[in-house]
């Protein structure tokens, strides 16, 4: 188990989500160089006029040992920072539209992650329940809406999701 497994259980988790998450279009696992602006209104509503993409990277990560097993490897957990930026475009008149369309967005974002704990995978431990015995589970900071030249609105939103994964013996 790696980093890189974390992050890929986490973005096809959060990929199933689409269509089920308000506004959802796609999760990427890794940023792009560039996205086009039709990637975010691909989801599952045609016509909609917003939608949302996710792109994720790990950010630091930590291990501490947890339990002692002898000579065999393990007993570590590996702590996370799962980073999310969350880019909402919104096609309406008004900000105000785009605004809570984001708010339904991380309402729901944030509904799917609690939904599963262990992000449908054997590879997380635990995600989205903060590092052990403290520390922030999840962290979503919106940012303000913004006008663009061509009549859409983006808000652009900047997460953080802890998560765990254990490395027990022979592991």
């Amino acid at each position: 188990m790696s980093g890189s497994d974390v992050l890929t259980a986490c973005a096809t988790y959060l990929q199933r989500g689409v269509g089920t998450i308000p506004h959802l279009s796609d999760v990427f696992e890794n940023p792009p160089k560039f996205t086009n602006k039709s990637a975010f209104y691909d989801g599952p509503v045609p016509g909609n006029t917003s939608g949302a993409l996710i792109w994720l990277w790990l950010g630091p990560q930590y291990a501490r040992r947890i339990d002692l097993q002898g000579a065999a490897p393990g007993g570590k957990m590996y702590y996370y920072d799962l980073h999310l930026q969350c880019v909402m475009l919104c096609s309406a008149d008004l900000a105000e539209t785009a605004d809570a369309d984001n708010r339904d967005f991380l309402d729901g974002l944030t509904s799917w992650i609690d939904a599963d704990k262990k992000a449908n995978s054997t590879v997380v431990f635990q995600w989205g329940e903060g590092k052990f015995p403290n520390g922030e589970d999840l962290n979503f900071e919106p940012g303000w809406p913004m006008g663009m030249n061509n009549g859409v609105t983006h808000v652009y939103t900047k997460g953080t999701v802890a998560v765990c994964e254990y490395h027990g013996a022979g592991q």
